[in-house]
């Protein structure tokens, strides 16, 4: 048997663990050291032996799958907010989808409505453009910003509502004893 048909897998998550100096990780989306694997052979789909760092613990033969670690979720890349003199907003994200939905990966999306019910009933959403390299994603982003502005929306910034103030008071004497 070839060394690249037998690997060595996570017991707890079934992906095959990945190598750090002397460390074994396994790339489960919590991250953890391995102190004992079981060794699969591939081909047969079987699982040979547990080990751990003294050696073989248990011989198995056992018919056992190896699983793949899970595909990133989308990520946005660039994102604008715009509102209208209704109270309306307009967001328009630029996103990179995982290969598995198919089509372009690259996509801008837009979503609009009612400032306090985002995401609620009433709320219009979809994509406006999907590209295949980032780069031109990137200019197909910027000139849906500039169509969004040509149409009266007024940009505003995205965060977390302005600067916050906090009101410092000062601590109160201890109540003195009833007697």
């Amino acid at each position: 048997m070839s060394e690249s048909a037998a690997v060595r897998v996570c017991p707890q998550h079934n992906l095959v663990l990945e190598e750090r100096g002397e460390l074994l990780i396994c790339p489960a989306p919590r991250r953890h050291r391995a102190i004992r694997w079981t060794v699969v052979d591939r081909r047969k789909g079987r699982a040979l032996y547990e080990a751990d760092k003294e050696g073989t613990r248990k011989v198995m033969n056992e018919k056992t799958a190896v699983g793949e670690p899970a595909q990133p979720k989308s990520q946005t890349l660039e994102r604008a907010k715009f509102e209208d003199g209704t109270r309306l907003v307009l967001f328009i994200r630029l996103t990179k989808e995982p290969k598995r939905w198919g089509g372009d990966p690259f996509r801008i999306r837009w979503m609009q409505g009612q400032s306090q019910g985002l995401g609620k009933k009433g709320t219009l959403a979809g994509v406006a453009k999907t590209c295949a390299d980032e780069a031109s994603a990137r200019d197909a982003f910027k000139a849906a910003v500039r169509s969004a502005i040509g149409q009266g929306w007024k940009p505003i910034p995205i965060g977390m509502g302005g600067p916050r103030t906090l009101a410092l008071k000062p601590i109160p004497a201890p109540r003195k004893r009833a007697a």
